[in-house]
This record gives C-alpha cells, sequence and structure tokens, in this order.
C-alpha cells in the first residue's frame, strides 16, 4: 500500500486493509514511537504487546546530549540491554537516569518514561527476541526497496510502483526461504 505520510490515518488504513485481507494472530508489534503507528496500533491492535525499536530509543537519547558525551552515553545505554532480565534492565536504567539527571535531564527523564518499552521482547526467548528487539530487519527491507525505486526514478502510476516492491519483496522471500539458519524461528510456549 501507497502512503504519503506516516499519519495515524494512513497507518489505520494499511493496518485495516491488513485485517481485511485475514491478518490473524499478531503477538507482537516492533516499531518505532512515531505518534502516527502508535495510535493506529492502538485502535487496531488492542492488546498486542509492543516492542519499541531500542535502536531508534538509543539514537534519541544520543541526540539530547553534546558530542562529547554521546561516547559515554551510548556505553550506558547498551549496558541496559547487556541482560537478559527485565528487572535488572529497568534496574540499570533507573541508575542511569539518575546519574544523567544533572548532566542531562532530558535523558534522564526520557529513560524513566520510555525505556520499558524497549525491554518487551525479554518476556520471548532469547533466540527471537535478538531479532525482534529493533525494526533492523524492515530497514533493511526499506532500504532495499528505496535503491531499486531510486533507480526507476518515477511511476507512471501506484499500480507499477506496486508491482517493483512487490518483486522486490518476492526476491527477498526467496532469498529467506533459501537460508539455511532462519533470521526467525516460532517460538514454542
Amino acid at each position: 500500500m501507497v502512503g504519503d505520510s506516516e499519519s495515524a490515518s494512513t497507518w489505520g488504513e494499511i493496518f485495516s486493509d491488513l485485517l481485511r485481507r485475514g491478518l490473524k494472530g499478531v503477538e507482537l508489534i516492533v516499531s518505532d514511537a512515531h505518534s502516527g503507528i502508535r495510535a493506529a496500533m492502538d485502535k487496531h491492535f488492542q492488546g498486542v504487546p509492543w516492542q519499541r525499536c531500542k535502536v531508534h530509543f538509543m539514537r534519541e537519547l544520543l541526540g539530547k546530549v553534546s558530542s562529547k558525551n554521546q561516547k559515554e552515553l551510548g556505553k550506558d545505554l547498551r549496558s541496559i540491554y547487556a541482560s537478559d532480565e527485565r528487572k535488572q534492565s529497568l534496574r540499570v536504567a533507573g541508575e542511569l537516569a539518575t546519574k544523567w539527571e544533572k548532566r542531562a535531564p532530558k535523558v534522564a527523564s526520557a529513560l524513566r518514561e520510555g525505556v520499558e518499552s524497549t525491554l518487551t521482547v525479554l518476556m520471548l526467548p532469547r533466540r527471537v527476541a535478538i531479532r525482534l528487539n529493533s525494526t533492523n530487519m524492515m530497514e533493511r527491507t526499506m532500504k532495499e526497496i528505496k535503491q531499486r525505486s531510486y533507480k526507476v526514478g518515477s511511476f507512471p502510476n501506484e499500480t507499477a510502483c506496486k508491482r517493483l516492491v512487490g518483486a522486490v519483496l518476492l526476491e527477498m522471500q526467496d532469498r529467506w526461504d533459501g537460508e539455511m539458519c532462519p533470521y526467525i524461528t516460532r517460538s514454542v510456549p
């Protein structure tokens, strides 16, 4: 589906279309914290756990400090995710919020308000959680689509755009199907 923005209405149309076409059994949604996608998820996928992309979250926090503090903050933020235990990760995040309170109050506030949503995947087995803690897989997919569409330049109509995107996605699926070790394996309860 082609959308002109990341608004709640655009994402709502996408989610409605997926549900109309039979999407069922959604167990987790992984995204950045964009308000449009969050509002649409809350409306169309009530009760489905949300994993905030930890990479986007970390970048957001790094943008709240001067460049001279970014290396130290980056190291601190990575320490939150060193544990597979939610309580431990939250404890470390709390300590870091206290540490950065005076130097970067916006970092401390964002840590307190947002870190928990980046730990949702800890409810899953580690082999799955490490693949779903960020939007990296989707970012790679979008990068491949952008590279191909950039070469085309412009499309005569929406159908032509969908055809190219569909072809790219089919090629990726063929590659994934041929892999010896799948990127994500379904977890067993």
